[in-house]
């Protein structure tokens, strides 16, 4: 057998060339992966840099300034009266706006919000040392708990192993985040806490795990049952110093995450404490958007039941033991009780176990909050557990160490766990690799925005029309936008009243163009009011004087239509919209935004010309019903059937209007 998996008794704690080595390459690959990185790559990030920024700049925790600047605006903050604040606890961008005054002031490094690259130079360097150096320091504090306390010299290596390369510890690095310095934190508490003898633990070993086990608070609120478990563990083997050392030196980070949030919010709780109340200032509107957290979207809609939520949590597509299998080896060791019921890390252990238990059960019971952490690479707010699960796996790696299948089996578990932890390499704010990999077959579709449907089909670009007795002068919308060649083009669509046509209803609408020229062409055509709301492909228009001649039949379709209309068997072939989703979109004829269903049409024309025998043209319209014809945006794009060059472009936005019109109740449904 080699001698790397036979026994040897404890050894002192110490760092071997090998120890240094690993987390050397950790060092390395996680200062690269920063570098590869962009800044400000996610809500959660940016909500934290646009305090810090203001801090510095502003001297204020407000963000109303700099959340307007293109590129740093962030779902995840609140709204406290007329002022907008990050979400997250405000102590640790404090401590960030401190690392950026002093790279400002020394360095003369200043981030210009509407300059992007700016930013990048002083969120490397800080990121560096406030992810990259604590993570070192970490794993070297590790790696001393793993060499004093194991007795296999591969399970020594093994365990740092997983914890510079497999596990989740090293993805969120090249992020402003809360999770690797909570897990940093732990890491150094219980380097301090953990002692083979109580009489090893001195006052200044009790100073460092008070003080750090405190800050883990500030950086993941759960973090408070590992305190209190800690508190206790330590009361039990040297009463006087947990309480004169522990407990003040605990208090100290505390008082200053409470004392942030006051001066930040005028509150002692933290936001998150007032998600799910009945006025939380998540849930506002702005310029008549809802916020984020108002109508959420996506994996934070909450569409899963109990059951399957907790299965993507373990085992799905955000789980523990899915995505980093090495965690296995934790449950098996756990229930090694024989192995370490009499060792150092027995009570450790079973703090561990007991924290895994209220953790995910805190999670799960706050049922608006179920959604994986939103889109990250794994469950977040379990990862500053990491370390215990660590050290739980010991007795299970001593286990299948002691001949070449089991340590091939270590290596199966091990590898896969390597994946998750370093895939996708430059950002943590994606979906974990098995979402990605399933979802285009199909899975997962439960969190896709749903689509609208409509009772009947949609054959225009105009979705309603007025109605009364005579034609509403007040009724008319005018689009502005431009073509292709930059020329202006202006579209006013108005009412011209009702008209009947044998036994059919029908509604004079003008279109009074003008397109680049001095002139302005005028089209009148009469809508049948039933075929168009029940949208069906015949009979959409009506001609007093009788049908003109196809070719004209077919230009006032395609200008209803908004797309090229074809013709089968004498009869016009009206392509149908495809619905797409619903969106807030301000226009600029009120600060309000408006409520908009997107559509999609796409017909086909033949050509006269040789060298152009077919275009496609294809039609975007947003509806709202708070305007006249329901139109908010048009935009119609011509390409070129073969090489899908662009032929013509018309976006056309409503930039006056005649009048709003109340909102009504709509045959539409969400699928």
């Amino acid at each position: 057998m080699p001698s790397d998996t036979t026994k040897q008794p404890p050894r002192p704690e110490h760092s071997s060339g090998r120890v240094r080595l690993l987390i050397l390459i950790a060092m390395v690959l996680g200062t690269v992966r920063l570098f590869e990185s962009p800044p400000l790559q996610s809500a959660n990030d940016r909500s934290r840099w646009a305090t810090a920024w203001s801090l510095v700049e502003r001297q204020t925790f407000r963000i109303n300034e700099i959340r307007t600047h293109r590129g740093w605006d962030t779902i995840d903050k609140v709204k406290i009266g007329d002022d907008y604040y990050s979400s997250k606890p405000p102590l640790y961008a404090t401590i960030v706006a401190g690392g950026y005054w002093a790279t400002k002031t020394f360095l003369g490094w200043k981030i210009d919000p509407d300059n992007l690259e700016t930013v990048t130079p002083v969120s490397r360097l800080i990121l560096f040392l406030f992810n990259i150096v604590p993570t070192t320091l970490a794993l070297g504090c590790f790696a001393q708990i793993v060499w004093r306390h194991g007795e296999i010299s591969f399970t020594r290596n093994f365990l740092l192993a997983a914890a510079c390369f497999g596990t989740l510890w090293s993805a969120y690095m090249p992020s402003l985040n809360n999770h690797t310095p909570a897990i940093c934190c732990v890491v150094f508490a219980l380097r301090a806490a953990i002692a083979s003898v109580p009489g090893s633990l001195t006052t200044q070993r009790m100073l460092i795990a008070g003080f750090m086990s405190g800050l883990a608070v500030t950086f993941e609120l759960p973090a408070l049952a590992f305190l209190a478990g800690l508190f206790v563990i330590l009361l039990k083997l040297t009463p006087k110093r947990a309480i004169l050392a522990f407990l003040p030196m605990a208090i100290i980070p505390l008082a200053a995450f409470l004392a942030t949030n006051k001066m930040a919010m005028g509150q002692w709780e933290p936001a998150y404490a007032s998600y799910d109340k009945e006025n939380s200032p998540y849930k506002y509107d702005e310029n008549g958007v809802p916020s984020y957290w108002k109508e959420p979207k996506g994996l934070d809609k909450n569409a899963d039941t109990f059951y399957v939520y907790l299965f993507h949590c373990t085992l799905g597509h955000h789980g523990i033991l899915s995505l980093t299998p090495i965690f296995f080896l934790s449950l098996i060791g756990l229930f090694r009780i024989g192995k370490w019921r009499l060792s150092p890390l027995a009570a450790f252990h079973l703090l561990g176990a007991m924290l895994t238990v209220i953790v995910l059960g805190f999670y799960l019971s706050r049922t608006e909050n179920w959604n994986y952490g939103g889109v990250s690479v794994g469950l977040r707010w379990m990862l500053w557990l990491i370390p215990f699960w660590l050290l739980m796996m010991m007795p299970a790696v001593d286990l299948f160490s002691g001949n070449r299948f089991g340590q091939g089996l270590l290596m199966l578990l091990m590898a896969p766990s390597v994946f998750s932890a370093w895939h996708p390499f430059d950002a943590p704010w994606k979906q974990p690799w098995i979402f990605t990999t399933l979802y285009p077959h199909g899975f997962f579709r439960q969190y896709d925005e749903p689509r609208i449907t409509y009772e009947f089909p949609r054959r225009s670009w105009l979705s309603q029309l007025p109605a009364g007795d005579v034609a509403d002068p007040d009724y008319w919308v005018e689009l502005s936008g431009a073509g292709v060649d930059g020329s202006a083009i202006t579209l006013r669509v108005a009412d011209g009243g009702p008209i009947a046509v044998g036994n059919r209803a029908g509604r004079k609408i003008a279109f009074i163009s003008n397109e680049g020229r001095p002139t302005q062409s005028v089209r009148t055509l009469i809508v049948d009011v039933e075929s168009l709301t029940e949208g069906r492909s015949e009979g959409l228009l009506l001609w007093p004087e009788g049908e003109p001649a196809e070719r004209q039949v077919l230009s006032d379709l395609e200008l209803l239509c908004g797309v090229p209309v074809g013709a089968a068997n004498g009869s016009p072939v009206l392509p149908a919209y495809r619905p797409g989703r619903r969106r807030y979109q301000r226009i600029g004829v009120r600060n309000d935004a408006f409520l908009c269903d997107t559509w999609f049409g796409v017909g086909a024309r033949q050509t006269s010309s040789p060298g152009l025998p077919v275009v496609h043209t294809s039609s975007e319209c947003w509806s709202t019903p708070e305007l006249p014809f329901g139109v908010a945006y048009w935009n119609v794009e011509t390409r070129d059937a073969q090489s899908q060059g662009v032929l013509a472009v018309r976006r056309l936005v409503v930039v006056r209007s005649g009048k709003f019109l109340e909102l009504a109740t709509e045959k539409t449904q969400e699928n």
